[in-house]
């Protein structure tokens, strides 16, 4: 590798982002601005508002059913008068039903209403859809509150008590031993990371974007790649413009979002009398360390997963299309430091993007555990290596790079695709996301409300999602479910393989289990919600149906979709015996080692086994399930027959569903 080349590169990115104005504005010149505007548009919104609400009449209806003094109270109640955020209360006095509140209510005739019920019972009717009448709710309950207050005290005052003694025997107050710098950091500790994080993204996207998509689209890459420059050095110097230029974005964002915290802490301590707030700069510095270090491991892994999605697209617009769904991927685990109770521990440590934004939140509440940060760190290490993997990958292929793969098939007429087709890399993700969204929302509801029952019905409605696709974009079933017979030899292959993922398996279970106990408690009550009392509808829902089902889906649709299209051609094109289905790899002498593998088949194995990890939700059945993909998708290369992975799936499942029948606490 040469570094000068690599600076060369750097160099060149860099100077043509700086000149490219609508880039340098997004990534520089708008998180200046953006903070500050924000800030002062909402507040002056809000003014707005409140001075809008007290220009308003509020119309309260009391019913002649409410007791005389209680309505004399109200009437003389200084909480009905007009301040600058509440209206003038006007109260309305007839006789009604509570058929006739409801409506008038509704209709806004009224803002609120009260009705006597029996046993000196009083009922306040609002209508929570409407905000005035939500903030209503309150003024009008503090009145009774006072009310009541005021009888009860008349009645302990009549009884020869003292009311302040008897309705407050004793008196305390808190006193928090927080520091000022501690309870303003436990503040800034919420919503500083996930800014923060959203800073970094939108500043690693853009340039992403216009150094991968973007020179496409320019048909520069090309006359990069024929330059004596090598692949790694060519990733190098853009990877590195990239995160460099994501790290300027966000210390860009911070600044501007400190100054604009700091403008109006200082407005509101001229306010609030010369309010002060003492910090103590050292007390910060290994706090700071431990941010920008864990701001730069983030930076370096969105930057990667970055040019990695904008790799598929062929022009800037489809690029920025590819990046919006990652954004919104990125966004939702940000706002883990948002969540009560929510800490850095052993398990958020090891989940992207969560485990910087709760190391964050760990850094300003000042509870910082050196061995979580050591597992944060590490685990961005292993996130950035596995990136930059697949980056160098994609780099590698002209198919992905230069855009002269296949698109969605189902996007285009049926009867414009052409027969026995084979499904793209696009075609797999597209499934795989409508089975995830599937499982997630109806799927989800039909297993909650008809137990086992519902887990065979949504199994076979998922097996209908693929079918029904790969029926419309005519696909050669034959070949893409790789539907062939299976033999005592390949069934035995997949027995074998399936005995060295459960191994695997079950040795990275007892290390989640060491690492989080946590989670073998939740596999149990998840296994009792699964499994039913009918033994034999369990053995068809839980191990015949998913092996059935979620093979066809992830070792027969996805799996072919991951794999090198042209390997797969001109396997069943050069072997008749192959195309036939008679033989397979292993049968003609093949190793046994997993290496030898067809050339794109071990991208195809990792991501179909990845994607029916993720499929399965829960953090801790991804690894185990991934894994056991990965070797159901070995055993479907190395036999040509899909049957050696049915069977696998299925002993995994009956075993599971056996070892949790005779009440062994084993999480699988």
């Amino acid at each position: 590798m040469r570094f000068n080349i690599i600076k060369e590169i750097f160099k060149k990115e860099i100077l043509e982002l700086v000149r490219d104005k609508k880039n340098l504005f997004m990534m520089f010149i708008l998180p200046i601005l953006m903070y500050p505007l924000l800030t002062v548009g909402i507040s002056q919104v809000m003014m707005a508002s409140i001075d809008d609400m007290g220009k308003q009449e509020i119309r309260l209806l009391i019913d002649e059913s409410v007791d005389k003094d209680l309505y004399t109270y109200i009437e003389k109640s200084k909480d009905r008068n007009k301040t600058r955020s509440q209206g003038q209360i006007s109260i309305y006095k007839k006789s009604t039903d509570e058929k006739y509140i409801k409506e008038s209510i509704k209709k806004e005739d009224y803002d609120i209403a009260i009705k006597r019920e029996e046993n000196n019972t009083y009922k306040v009717f609002v209508d929570t859809r409407s905000d005035k009448s939500s903030l209503l709710k309150e003024r009008v309950n503090k009145i009774l509150d006072d009310y009541k207050d005021t009888r009860v005290k008349a009645s302990i005052k009549s009884a020869g008590l003292d009311p302040k003694n008897t309705l407050n025997p004793i008196s305390y107050t808190n006193e928090s031993v927080a520091e000022s710098q501690e309870e303003a950091s436990g503040l800034i500790g919420r919503i500083i990371p996930f800014m923060l994080i959203m800073g970094i993204l939108s500043g690693a996207v853009y340039p992403a974007a216009d150094m991968i998509a973007g020179e496409k689209e320019r048909g520069t890459l090309e006359t990069l790649l024929t330059m004596p420059i090598k692949n790694i050095e060519l990733i190098a110097g853009k990877y590195l413009s990239v995160a460099f230029t994501a790290i300027i974005s966000a210390l860009m964002n911070l600044v501007s979002m400190g100054l604009t915290s700091y403008y109006f802490y200082m407005t509101a301590s001229k306010m609030m009398d010369g309010m002060q707030m003492k910090f103590d700069i050292y007390k910060m510095i290994v706090p700071i360390i431990i941010t920008l270090v864990s701001l730069l491991m983030f930076t370096l892994v969105i930057s990667a997963i970055s040019m990695c999605v904008c790799s598929f697209a062929k022009n800037y617009k489809q690029a920025q299309a590819y990046l919006t769904p990652l954004m919104l991927v990125t966004m939702i685990p940000a706002y883990a430091s948002m969540i009560p109770m929510l800490k850095l521990d052993s398990t958020t440590a090891l989940i992207p993007v969560v485990n910087v934004v709760m190391l964050l939140k760990a850094v300003f509440f000042m509870e910082v555990n050196t061995r979580l940060a050591g597992f944060v760190l590490l685990s961005n290490v292993a996130y950035i290596a596995m990136a930059l993997a697949i980056l160098s990958k994609i780099f590698k292929s002209e198919n992905i790079l230069f855009g002269s793969g296949e698109g969605i098939s189902i996007l285009n007429a049926r009867r414009n695709i052409k027969p026995k087709s084979m499904p793209s890399i696009n075609d797999g993700i597209l499934i795989f996301a409508l089975e995830f969204v599937y499982l997630l929302t109806l799927g989800s509801y039909i297993q909650v409300s008809y137990g086992t029952v519902g887990i065979l019905l949504s199994q076979v409605m998922m097996l209908g999602i693929v079918v029904l696709y790969s029926w419309y974009i005519r696909v050669d079933f034959k070949k893409v479910y790789s539907l062939n017979k299976i033999g005592p030899k390949k069934a035995l292959y997949g027995v074998l393989i399936w005995f060295v993922a459960f191994i695997a398996m079950g040795a990275l279970s007892l290390l989640i289990m060491k690492l989080s106990p946590s989670a073998k408690e939740i596999g149990e009550q998840l296994n009792k919600v699964i499994f039913g009392d009918n033994m034999v509808l369990n053995i068809i829902a839980i191990a015949v149906a998913p092996a059935i089902c979620e093979e066809a889906i992830f070792r027969g649709f996805i799996l072919s979709a991951f794999s090198n299209k042209k390997s797969i051609d001109k396997k069943y094109s050069d072997d008749p015996s192959l195309r036939e289905g008679k033989t397979s790899i292993m049968e003609r002498g093949s190793s046994f080692g997993l290496y030898r593998l067809l050339e794109g088949d071990k991208a195809a194995i990792i991501f179909s086994g990845l994607l029916f990890g993720i499929l399965h939700v829960y953090w801790f059945k991804i690894p185990t399930t991934a894994i056991l993909g990965m070797f159901l998708a070995i055993g479907v290369k190395k036999t040509n027959s899909i049957g050696a992975s049915v069977i696998g799936h299925f002993l995994n499942n009956l075993l599971a569903l056996i070892v949790t029948s005779i009440g062994l606490g084993i999480m699988w």
